[in-house]
């Protein structure tokens, strides 16, 4: 799962989430994208043409580590929406 520093950056995704990547899959969110068969940063070619037009803007993690980073922002008193779906 990714998240997207600015949701205006979905926009720039759009195009290559329709696209067919075979095993590989892009889905988006209003603030987030799912990726299937990525294998992480820069392992295929979906995941190389998510992060060649947000280089900056996006990090991914697995649903663990954000269910992780979800707990700790609540110890903090921050507030963290998260939705698998």
């Amino acid at each position: 799962m990714g998240i997207l520093e600015d949701p205006a950056d979905r926009g720039k995704l759009a195009d290559i989430a329709n696209r067919d990547w075979r095993k590989e899959r892009i889905e988006l969110g209003a603030a987030r994208l799912k990726a299937k068969g990525l294998g992480g940063k820069g392992a295929g070619s979906a995941a190389r043409a998510v992060y060649m037009w947000v280089p900056q803007g996006v990090t991914s993690r697995n649903w663990a580590t954000m269910l992780k980073l979800r707990e700790m922002t609540k110890r903090k008193g921050l507030e963290c929406h998260l939705v698998r779906g």
